[in-house]
C-alpha cells in the first residue's frame, strides 16, 4: 500500500544512469494487480523496463486469495503482451505457507493451454513442506526460485536456507536449467507469533545471492551451476538476453576472488567497482 511502481521505475532508472541495466515486474501481492498503465499487459508493452508480471501471492493468509481462473487470466495477459515484447511475460508467484501448497498453479496447468514454463513460484525453500511441493512442480518442468534472504528466525521456523536447497533439488534429480534464487532485496522480511499476530520485520539484502552461491558451493554444488542459478537461469526464465558470457551478450561482468568475494563489477563494460572500491556512490 505504501509503495508504487512509479516510485520503483524511478529508483531503477537511476541505476541505468550508472550504467546498470535493471528490469522490473509489473503488479503486486494483491489480485486485481497494481498496474502503471492502462493493465498489466499494457506496462510490458509500453515501459522498456517491465519484462512481467509478480510477485502475485498465493497460498497465504497475505494474498488476496486468487482463484486459478483469475491467475489464468493474468498469466495469459502477460504471456501475450510478451510475445509482443519479446520477452517470457513470466509471472513470478510469491508462495506462502499455506495450506495449499502449489495447488492452485497445478489446476491451472491442468485446465488451461498455458505452459508451465510461464510461472516462476518463489519462496519455494520456507519450509520442507513448500519444498517438496516445490520438487514436484519442478518434476513436471516447472521452474522453481529459492529466496537467498534466510533469516536466522526464518531457520528455526523451518526454513532451508538457499545453498542448501540447490544442493538438495539437484540431488533429487531436478535439471539445473529449472532453478533460480532471488533475494528479496529491500522487501520486508515479516516474523509472526504462533497467533499470527506482525513481531518484527526484517529487510532482505542484495549482498545474500553471492552468499547463498558460496553456501551452495559448501553443500557440494559446482561453482558453475551455483552461478547460473542467479545469471542464465534467471535470464532464461524471463526472456532476457544476458546472463551469460558470450559474444554479442553486455559486458555485465562480476570479477569473483577464490573466497567467492566479488572483487571487481563492470557495468555495460565500464567499471563501477574495482578490488573491492566502488567507483560510483553506494
Amino acid at each position: 500500500w505504501t509503495r508504487t511502481g512509479i516510485d520503483l521505475l524511478a529508483h531503477i532508472r537511476g541505476y541505468a544512469a550508472s550504467g546498470i541495466r535493471p528490469f522490473l515486474l509489473s503488479g503486486s501481492y494483491m489480485v486485481p494487480p497494481v498496474f502503471l498503465t492502462q493493465s498489466t499487459g499494457h506496462d510490458i508493452v509500453l515501459i522498456n523496463e517491465v519484462i512481467g508480471i509478480g510477485e502475485i501471492a498465493i497460498n497465504d493468509h497475505r494474498s488476496t486469495q486468487p482463484t486459478a481462473h483469475e491467475l489464468a487470466r493474468l498469466a495469459s495477459e502477460a504471456r501475450i503482451a510478451g510475445m509482443v515484447k519479446g520477452v517470457s511475460g513470466t509471472m513470478n508467484v510469491h508462495i506462502g505457507d499455506g495450506k495449499q501448497g502449489l495447488d492452485l498453479l497445478h489446476e491451472v496447468i491442468d485446465t488451461t493451454d498455458i505452459p508451465i514454463g510461464q510461472f516462476l513460484p518463489t519462496h519455494i525453500n520456507r519450509s520442507e513442506r513448500i519444498f517438496e511441493a516445490g520438487l514436484a512442480w519442478a518434476k513436471r518442468g516447472g521452474r522453481i526460485d529459492f529466496t537467498t534472504c534466510t533469516t536466522e528466525s526464518f531457520i528455526a521456523e523451518g526454513e532451508i536456507p538457499a545453498g542448501q536447497a540447490v544442493a538438495r533439488a539437484l540431488a533429487a534429480g531436478i535439471p539445473p536449467e529449472q532453478i533460480t534464487m532471488s533475494s528479496d532485496a529491500g522487501a520486508s522480511l515479516p516474523a509472526f507469533d504462533d497467533a499470527g499476530r506482525l513481531v518484527r520485520i526484517d529487510t532482505g539484502k542484495p549482498s545474500s545471492l553471492i552468499q547463498a552461491v558460496r553456501d551452495a558451493v559448501a553443500h557440494g554444488v559446482a561453482f558453475d551451476q551455483a552461478i547460473t542459478t542467479i545469471t542464465r537461469h534467471v535470464a532464461d526464465a524471463y526472456g532476457i538476453p544476458g546472463g551469460r558470457i558470450a559474444v554479442g551478450e553486455r559486458a555485465d561482468l562480476l570479477l569473483i576472488d577464490d573466497a567467492l568475494q566479488i572483487d571487481t563489477i563492470l557495468a555495460n563494460g565500464h567499471a563501477i567497482m574495482v578490488q573491492k572500491k566502488w567507483l560510483i556512490p553506494e
